[in-house]
Formats: structure tokens, C-alpha cells, sequence
């Protein structure tokens, strides 16, 4: 199955793209860079400004008009912050919250996928973030934050603080 994998916003969003992806190949799929060609879109979100959850929405509704056959998972903070965003924007076939992140790849293959997927042979040198044309990793380390600035919707949108271990990100 090819896979398109988008983000809005923080790095963090990033290296959580970068993890599903590294899952979606390690299951057998394909990461794509080219939406029409895409079988499952993933969209993580971004609320950190009201531009930002504009930006949001609008991705949502572009991927779905783009390519009406593909399946549309959603996640991240516009997500969370607005629970009812399938009665909001039409054709999102499941919303991930933002403290399932972590299990996107299982979810959403228990969810919406197939049960018998046929496992892909990979090249030993390709990467699932080359694949999407990115020549960074961000390695996720800490999820939320401790402090609730009146300004700032991150520790709303993505709780509070919970760091990974460090054998774990090693």
C-alpha cells in the first residue's frame, strides 16, 4: 500500500512522521511523496496559531479533494483541540488522538487496512526519510510541556510533559 505522510508545524510533528514512516515500511507499505498516487493519506496537524489550525483544515480538505480514494487518517493538536472535526470536515476516515500517537501504525492498520498485507522487499539503503525527500531526522524526545503560558495552547493540545528514556532515544 503506498502511504503519503504530511505535517504542519513543530519538529516534533516531524519526527513523528518520520517514526510512522519508519513503521508503515517496517509493515510491508511504501511511502510516496505523490498524492494521487497514494492508497492512505496521514495528516498531522498543527494548532499552535489560529493560522496554523487554518492551515490545518485547509491540508485536510486539499488531501481529500486531491485524491478522494485514498483513506485519510488525521492526527496531531487541531485534532485535539477540536474533537469534532469529522463533523466539521468531510471525508476523514479516522482521527488519532494525540496520546495514541505513539501506535498511529497499529491503529491505523487495524482500523482501516487490509489484514493480510503482502510484506514489501526493501533495499537495505533506503530510508523512510529520504523516501519522503528529507535529508534531516528530529529524534523525538519529550512530548507536552510543564508550563501553562496564557499565550500558548501546546500544553492543551499535547499534555504535560513526558520525556523518553534515554536508552530509549539512544
Amino acid at each position: 500500500m503506498d502511504i503519503l505522510l504530511k505535517s504542519l508545524g513543530c519538529r516534533l510533528n516531524e519526527a513523528e512522521l518520520e517514526h510512522w514512516a519508519q513503521g508503515f515500511v517496517a509493515s510491508g507499505h511504501k511511502i510516496t511523496t505523490n498524492q494521487d498516487k497514494a492508497d492512505l493519506v496521514v495528516i498531522n496537524t498543527c494548532a499552535v496559531t489560529q493560522e496554523a489550525s487554518r492551515k490545518s483544515r485547509k491540508l485536510i480538505r486539499q488531501s481529500q479533494r486531491t485524491n478522494p480514494k485514498a483513506k485519510l487518517v488525521v492526527s496531531g493538536c487541531y485534532t485535539h483541540l477540536s474533537p469534532d472535526i469529522t463533523d466539521e470536515i468531510a471525508g476523514i476516515d479516522l482521527v488519532v488522538p494525540n496520546d495514541k500517537k505513539d501506535d498511529l501504525v497499529n491503529i491505523v492498520q487495524r482500523e482501516l487496512l487490509p489484514d493480510a498485507m503482502p510484506v514489501l522487499a526493501t533495499e537495505s539503503d533506503s530510508s523512510a526519510l529520504f523516501i519522503r525527500g528529507r535529508n534531516r531526522a528530529f529524534i523525538k524526545i519529550q512530548d507536552g510541556c510543564r508550563y501553562r503560558c496564557a499565550f500558548c495552547i501546546v500544553t492543551v493540545a499535547r499534555g504535560e510533559e513526558r520525556s523518553r528514556a534515554m536508552k530509549n532515544i539512544i
